[in-house]
């Protein structure tokens, strides 16, 4: 599990939950979890490292992945 969601906007905290599983997968350093607005927070086992936003950027390599992959 790399990154999950939370419903609620500007809701980045890190349950209970959130920890106990990244102690459990022991061989992931880094899990993420996201807001709607954009906003995510990295986090291990011990807690958040830092807030980040999302780029609204895309790489032209990675834009023409997406246009083949959803072309007609």
């Amino acid at each position: 599990m790399n990154c999950h969601s939370h419903p609620y906007v500007g809701d980045l905290k890190v349950s209970k939950s959130d920890l106990r599983l990244a102690k459990e997968m022991y061989w992931q350093n880094e899990f993420y979890v996201i807001s709607p607005d954009g906003k995510y927070a990295v986090y291990n086992k011990y807690g958040i490292i830092e807030v980040r936003t999302v780029s609204k950027v895309v790489e032209d390599e990675d834009l023409a992945f997406y246009e083949e992959l959803f072309k007609e």
